[in-house]
């Protein structure tokens, strides 16, 4: 037992690692940020659906906001496998747990690399587009490791049925990861046509692709003999 908590402290400890990493590079991009901006710039934190800024910070915080949220992420990531009560199952799903944390920080990365290459000018990205790729990426990241991930409470697809059934749990997650990559690839090819909102394309795939597993995720439990009742 000592032998896999070593183990497991270990992975987390070289994640929080990586994910400090990402973290620190955003800070000083952040940092030759502030020394280029003049000191009374607004910095856009929040953008409507048609692209536009719609809420600004001053210099400062503005330009932390995102580093902020991605060592949010980092913590969380870290702090969910000291609460978990299936710890054992999150750590055999270690490398799918891993990747998808390191994709999100390294959106989160992309992200204030290219909102702060706008305020420099020294790119001209629109800023849905750039999130829908990134977003589309981490889905098809995420649905690749998806039916590996062990039933835990903390990560993956996570229902009152996928919890109570190993069946449900173990289909819901093999189809579930297909469909994040299908949506994935949706919201690239969106983006490469250039039919629609990126961000508007992703949300109207995956709210269905939600609410189908939701309820696929109850029709494998109610049908698995081995699920377990509450009373």
């Amino acid at each position: 037992m000592s032998e896999l908590k070593h183990e497991s402290a270990g992975k987390l400890n070289r994640l929080m690692l990586a994910s400090g990493m990402i973290v620190a590079a955003m800070s000083i991009i952040s940092a030759y940020a502030w020394l280029e901006l003049p000191a009374d710039t607004q910095i856009p934190v929040h953008w409507g659906f048609n692209g536009q800024p719609d809420r600004y910070n001053d210099k400062i915080p503005g330009l932390l906001y995102l580093p902020a949220v991605t060592l949010a992420v980092g913590l969380l990531f870290r702090l969910f496998p000291l609460i978990e009560p299936r710890h054992n199952n999150l750590l055999r799903s270690w490398t799918a747990y891993r990747n998808v944390c390191l994709a999100v920080c390294l959106l989160m990365f992309g992200l204030h690399a290219a909102h702060i290459g706008n305020l420099l000018g020294l790119v001209a990205f629109d800023t849905l587009n750039v999130v829908g790729v990134l977003f589309a990426v981490v889905l098809i990241v995420s649905g690749n490791y998806l039916g590996k991930v062990r039933s835990n409470f903390m990560f993956g697809i996570r229902t009152p049925w996928t919890l109570t059934s190993d069946l449900s749990w173990n289909k819901t997650h093999r189809l579930g990861g297909r469909l994040f990559v299908l949506a994935g690839c949706v919201g690239l090819l969106g983006q490469v046509i250039s039919f629609a909102n990126p961000v508007s394309v992703l949300i109207s795939v995956l709210i269905p692709i939600v609410l189908f597993l939701f309820a696929y995720s109850y029709l494998v439990w109610r049908d698995d003999p081995h699920k377990q009742n509450s009373h």
